[in-house]
């Protein structure tokens, strides 16, 4: 598995654990707060395997910020936020960010 994959695998599940966090209302409802941690569990051990690979900054820099990305577009499908003019241009800096930091490994 690639390095890439594995950074989108646990920027994704590291995503979804944190619907699990808000559908765990504060850790008090059980079988979401399992689910919270699991996820964590799960992305962690991705992303450690990733990182033992490459550099820790920008790898460890970009599953972060790709994590950023994946919730905001799960928090406005799932929880109906709103998006406006300066999320798009966060999410824009950091795909530029991401991009640039993934440019030694890719080209």
């Amino acid at each position: 598995m690639t390095t890439l994959l594995m950074s989108g695998g646990a920027a994704l599940i590291f995503a979804i654990g944190g619907i699990f966090m808000k559908l765990s209302l504060g850790l008090s409802q059980p079988a979401y707060s399992v689910a919270v941690f699991g996820c964590f569990g799960l992305g962690a051990v991705l992303q450690t395997l990733v990182i033992a690979k490459t550099d820790l900054g920008s790898s460890y820099i970009s599953i972060l910020g790709l994590e950023a990305v994946v919730t905001l577009f799960f928090s406005i499908w799932l929880f109906k936020e709103q998006l406006n003019v300066v999320k798009l241009v966060g999410i824009a800096a950091i795909v530029m960010g991401v991009a640039l930091l993934r440019s030694k490994e890719i080209g």
